[in-house]
């Protein structure tokens, strides 16, 4: 790859980590509980160190060795405990809810697109810069679900899964060989 093209893409993740960042300081400022935004505030700056080294010369790298392992252990342990009060899903959700919970489902969306971009541009870069925003949208996720869930917010499954399973309790209903709409006349 040439040095140009390296640069450009270079300069897209950059951006993209940016946006992610920014993303996340708006969703702190709706988060009323103080340790989610200092949660939140940590992920900020773990952002700011993957920025400089991705910004930094091949041989510059301003992360200390097992920092960024050590922070995708941590963003594990962290999603861990938040699941533990969640609901199992079982199938997809429609990202809406809170405000603050909103906003962590698109930071999810940017750090996933961070993800992918990291595997194929950075080639350069440790493979573990692309772990950790696996790790980190699996954060957000959960996060967002926890906030929904505090501030009373439910989960809705796209309108897909409830027709599918509509239809599933109308042929298990028409078993007997006596339609619901059958009944009815």
């Amino acid at each position: 790859m040439d040095e140009l093209n390296l640069n450009k893409k270079k300069n897209n993740i950059l951006g993209e980590l940016d946006e992610l960042n920014s993303l996340i300081g708006l969703a702190k400022s709706f988060v009323k509980d103080r340790e989610i935004r200092k949660l939140l505030t940590n992920i900020q700056n773990d952002i700011f160190v993957i920025q400089a080294n991705i910004a930094s010369p091949r041989n510059a790298i301003y992360l200390p060795p097992n920092t960024l392992l050590d922070d995708i252990v941590s963003l594990q342990k962290q999603t861990y405990w938040i699941e533990k009060g969640l609901k199992k899903l079982n199938h997809f959700i429609i990202p809406e809810g809170a405000t603050s919970a909103c906003y962590l489902h698109c930071a999810r969306t940017v750090a996933r697109r961070i993800e992918r971009k990291m595997r194929g541009y950075l080639k350069d870069r440790p493979p573990i810069l692309a772990r950790y925003f696996d790790r980190l949208a699996c954060l957000m996720f959960a996060l967002a679900r926890y906030i929904n869930k505090k501030e009373g917010f439910k989960e809705r499954p796209p309108k897909y899964f409830a027709q599918r399973k509509l239809q599933t309790q109308k042929q298990q209903s028409t078993k007997g060989g006596v339609n619901e709409r059958q009944k009815i006349n």
